[in-house]
């Protein structure tokens, strides 16, 4: 055992003191540090970046994060310009791994930002020119086991810009629009909740969950009053049809949804589509309204179990809304599952993966003499190689479980459960419908057991008394201890 421990401080030494060592084409420290340096302040920003919303109000930390964001890209952009003075004329090893991490960190530089919430400003032409400068490193001669993962690695990175840009753009455009149909929808007291609607069996609440872009096409203002009327919606998912569903279902009825989970969770998100509408200063048309009240009082806090199913349906709301401001989730799934993102991310993580069994067998200490005659040295270029694609890897892996397990896809599913219950079909019918049934399951349970206890503690504090002790970190170890 302390053979090993020495092992490893011995190759942790031997690495960061050749990291460190001067190199004379830089005229400072080497190649493989600046890319080191670089990945690194690229991990830190996606570490920042992944707990924004604690700091997003504290004076300090975002002119500091500002400045994390302006530092990743003049690192990433120097060492990129390294890397030409420092080749090899005769195509040397350290020719190669400069292509490979060229690639590496400027598909690592788009990565990180893939999840995070930004503008389409963001997508500026510099950062199409970096891409496309990573790309000329690799017209030079390049051994043909690492060109083709190099160019796939590059073209999957290519598309994933394109994509997302023109996604982040309809989904935002889509956002918005949804948000003034849902409070056109509410404004008819009529269609949103009936006068006898039955809290118990949620009859009358016609509170939309998901399809409210169908009713772009059946809100019409007609003259001579100019009122709002609205056809008849089957495709729109509301409280009541989820609730409507049969005593029998599997999913749905009484034995297999016995607590509300499931039906619950659309319960949060139709709730939730509601109170964002307060965040844009949109009116609030069912505030008045006695079902609503009854609603509350009857249903949500009514419960055999006490506070559990109030604090449930709270907490998954919330949760809707937090990832409205602070994650691309309302974005990702404005249009659905996101099944081309998730889709390129495994493309991403196959390529990575081929590209690290391409580099293991390629020597990691390699010299070779540029133009200018200078002597360009790499110490340890497999184990830097594998350090980044592992960190690539783990991103697009994280990338893929944050969508796929979230409460948006257990709302898709029920949603996707009911409108294919409602069709008449044949025997494959049935089978997707079982399907569907085990995977909701599955993913409730899933999403169940990974959700921490610190989450359903509710903590107090008053944050006038607590700014005027001009203790921002005490205010901050209140809310988030």
């Amino acid at each position: 055992m302390a053979n090993i421990v020495l092992t490893i401080l011995h190759l942790i030494s031997t690495t960061v003191g050749g990291l460190f060592r001067h190199d004379s084409t830089t005229g400072a420290a080497s190649v493989e540090f600046w890319v080191a340096a670089a990945t690194t302040l690229l991990l830190i920003k996606f570490a920042v970046d992944s707990i924004g919303p604690r700091f997003s109000s504290q004076k300090y930390i975002n002119p500091a994060v500002q400045l994390l964001r302006i530092l990743n890209h003049y690192a990433v952009s120097y060492t990129l310009g390294l890397m030409p003075p420092s080749s090899s004329h005769q195509g040397t090893v350290a020719n190669a791994f400069f292509k490979v991490w060229a690639v590496l960190i400027v598909t690592m530089q788009d990565s990180i930002r893939i999840g995070r919430p930004y503008q389409p400003k963001e997508m500026t032409l510099v950062d199409m020119l970096t891409s496309l400068w990573s790309a000329n490193q690799l017209r030079a001669k390049t051994a043909i086991h690492l060109r083709v993962p190099l160019w796939l690695m590059w073209s999957i990175h290519a598309s994933r810009i394109v994509w997302y840009y023109i996604t982040s753009s309809a989904a935002a455009r889509a956002r918005d629009d949804d948000m003034k149909l849902v409070s056109d929808y509410m404004a008819m007291p009529t269609q949103h909740t009936s006068n006898d609607a039955n809290p118990a069996t949620m009859a009358g609440y016609k509170y939309i969950v998901l399809g409210e872009e169908k009713l772009k096409q059946q809100i019409k203002v007609e003259p001579p009053s100019f009122t709002q009327t609205q056809l008849a919606q089957e495709e729109v998912i509301t409280v009541e049809k989820v609730w409507s569903q049969g005593s029998s279902d599997a999913l749905l009825g009484e034995a297999g949804d016995s607590s509300n989970r499931f039906k619950d969770v659309c319960l949060s998100f139709a709730l939730y589509k509601l109170l964002r509408r307060r965040f844009f200063n949109f009116p609030i048309h069912e505030a008045s309204h006695a079902g609503t009240r009854q609603l509350v009082v009857d249903a949500i806090l009514d419960d055999k179990k006490g506070y559990e199913r109030a604090f449930r349906v709270t907490e998954v709301e919330l949760s809707f809304l937090q990832d409205f401001f602070y994650s691309k989730h309302a974005d990702v799934f404005a249009s659905g599952f996101p099944c081309v993102r998730l889709l390129l991310s495994l493309l991403m993580t196959a390529a990575a993966s081929y590209l690290a069994y391409a580099v293991h067998d390629m020597p990691s200490v390699s010299t070779g003499l540029t133009a200018k005659g200078r002597l360009a040295r790499i110490s340890h270029g497999v184990f830097v190689t594998h350090c980044i694609i592992a960190i690539l890897v783990i991103r697009e892996l994280w990338e893929i479980i944050v969508h796929v397990f979230s409460q948006w896809t257990n709302v898709l599913i029920i949603c996707s459960y009911i409108r294919l219950r409602g069709r008449q079909g044949c025997w494959i019918q049935g089978l997707r419908l079982w399907m569907m049934e085990k995977v909701a399951r599955i993913m409730f349970w899933l999403i169940g057991r990974g959700r921490s206890r610190r989450d359903r503690n509710i903590r107090q504090c008053n944050l006038v008394m607590s700014a005027r002790t001009g203790s921002i970190a005490r205010v901050t170890r209140v809310i988030f201890r």
